[in-house]
């Protein structure tokens, strides 16, 4: 089954902890100008989940992505008890820096393309590792042929875990993240028994992004129909996307997936897995040589979205952090109605807001 991967679980585990610490370290900075909010097209509306990337226009730039509700009045609209999500909705916003984070201008959002309705969040990106000036930029998609004529009433899923959401799309800078055009979307169109609607693209959920030195570009997102992760590979900034066999054939995945990549250039993806007993665990692989090596069992038993209580109240209401499977993600849950919070640390903030109802489907956590 190809090259099994070399490093003992422990030391894997150990390295992937540690970049996902570092990650939540940069991805909530500083004590300096906020990400979103100081300007008027951010000021408005609510930005949350951000993934972020730096790349180099003769100077260092840093990029960050996030779920953008700026000027989606018109496509995405709410009530008491509901939220309607109509084609040309778009959550796929950015913002850069080329001072460090001191200062940041707002990228804009782009619009679905021809055959998908809705671009819906989970932003991953990265920077080509051949070309630092190039960037891609994920979001999870509604494909048309998945989207209701009136619109998605509330959540995007439905019925047993069935989702209006089949793929994502994918968008390239080439001038290291001040401009980006959609370059590809992807699904897995593969019938699936229990879901009719596999044929129009499965359910993906989450997103993560990485780059090798050669250049080659990988995407992954969680295949919640087939309970795999779903890798695509780009040979280079100019190739299309194609899917790569599965990671972690034979297991079940419980979560969102992260990309890696070694010093060799090889890939890695973790996952949280549910074994036969219900047990999660974190599981690893690595890609190298043209093949998948052997799952690992990289950790003890986990959780796999635990929810921490600061045992605190905003405004009377609960104040939690959903560990979701990323440590950088962090929002305020309030039941019923909008509250706006700064995460800062190290050089950026970002403005976030989060919409928690018992009725209303949540802005942070948009499916």
């Amino acid at each position: 089954m190809g090259e099994v991967c070399r490093t003992t679980a422990g030391v894997l585990a150990r390295a992937f902890v540690g970049v996902l610490a570092c990650l939540a370290l940069s991805g909530c900075p500083g004590t300096t100008g906020g990400v979103t909010g100081n300007d008027p097209a951010t000021a408005a509306e609510g930005q949350s989940e951000t993934a972020a990337a730096s790349s180099y226009v003769g100077h260092n730039r840093i990029v960050v992505a996030f779920n953008d509700e700026t000027n989606s009045k018109s496509n995405i609209t709410y009530t008491p008890t509901n939220r309607t999500t109509l084609a040309g909705a778009s959550l796929m916003g950015w913002s850069y820096s080329d001072d460090s984070g001191t200062t940041w201008m707002y990228g804009g959002k782009l619009s679905p393309p021809k055959g998908w309705a809705v671009l819906w969040g989970d932003p991953a990106i990265t920077s080509s590792g051949a070309n630092y000036n190039t960037v891609f930029l994920s979001n999870l998609a509604v494909p048309t042929s998945k989207n209701p004529a009136g619109g998605i009433q509330g959540y995007l899923y439905y019925d047993s875990g069935a989702s209006y959401i089949g793929g994502a799309c994918i968008a390239k800078s080439t001038d290291g993240g001040a401009h980006f055009a959609i370059y590809q979307c992807v699904s897995n169109t593969a019938p699936v028994g229990a879901f009719p609607d596999s044929t129009n693209g499965h359910f993906y959920d989450g997103g993560s992004m990485a780059s090798n030195p050669s250049g080659e570009i990988y995407s992954a997102y969680n295949d919640v129909y087939t309970g795999q992760i779903d890798v695509w590979r780009a040979a280079n900034e100019n190739a299309l996307f194609q899917l790569m066999p599965p990671p972690f054939a034979g297991l079940t995945v419980a979560t969102h997936p992260r990309l890696r990549v070694g010093q060799d250039g090889s890939l890695y993806v973790g996952a949280v897995i549910r074994t036969n007993s219900n047990t999660p665990l974190v599981y690893l692989n690595r890609f190298a040589n043209g093949t998948w090596g052997r799952p690992t069992q990289a950790s003890n038993p986990t959780l796999g979205y635990p929810l921490i209580d600061l045992n605190s109240s905003v405004a009377g209401s609960e104040l939690t952090t959903p560990g979701r499977n990323s440590p950088s993600m962090w929002a305020l849950r309030r039941r019923g109605g909008t509250m706006r919070s700064v995460c800062s640390t190290r050089g950026r903030t970002i403005r976030r807001t989060t919409r928690h109802s018992t009725l209303t489907p949540s802005r942070a956590r948009p499916t």
